[in-house]
């Protein structure tokens, strides 16, 4: 299974692919790009990361979440499922976007 850190990653990797799928898409059409978030994609990677950086989630090591959970399999189960299913989100957002590109 891969650690929470690993999941942090692919989760910081899908908020800039859909950052720049959204900058794209309002290049090529300004007027067509929906209101479909209410912050920035940027706002939000801010507060994932500042949430990654005080739980240590992505960390590896004894500072680590993973490491905070090593006894607790099943929260640390849940919170690689929530950060995938995040992802997941991100690249629907992601693909989402792309559909209003000419």
């Amino acid at each position: 299974m891969a650690s929470i850190s690993d999941h942090v990653l692919a989760c910081q990797q899908a908020f800039h692919a859909l950052s720049a799928a959204q900058e794209a898409t309002a290049i090529e059409n300004p007027d067509m790009l929906p209101d479909f978030c209410p912050l920035p994609v940027e706002d939000l990677l801010r507060r994932f990361e500042k949430w990654a950086g005080n739980m240590g989630a992505h960390k590896k090591g004894r500072s680590s979440l993973d490491y905070r959970l090593r006894d607790a399999s099943r929260l640390r189960t849940q919170v690689c499922r929530l950060l995938d299913d995040l992802s997941e989100s991100l690249k629907d957002g992601q693909y989402v976007s792309s559909l209003y590109r000419a």
